[in-house]
């Protein structure tokens, strides 16, 4: 899969964010945390979820906004 500028930022911040733990992303902190809005982190997740085989992105909930739950792909 090509990532395009978007997508790059987003993987990098969720490879940092898990090898300090962390597990579970809310797209509105993600953005704010590297300057996109939520529906762009929100729509990119959706397509690296789909599509990037580097890590393991699934959709967890949706009460406010959708909880991404991320993993190393083994």
């Amino acid at each position: 899969m090509r990532l395009n500028p978007d997508q790059t930022r987003i993987i990098r911040y969720l490879q940092e964010s898990i090898q300090q733990g962390k597990r579970f992303f809310k797209s509105r902190h993600i953005g704010q945390e590297i300057g996109l809005s939520a529906r762009t982190v929100g729509a990119n997740m959706a397509v690296l979820a789909r599509d990037y085989s580097g890590l393991k992105i699934q959709p967890w909930g949706a009460s406010i906004g959708t909880t991404w739950m991320v993993d190393v792909n083994r």
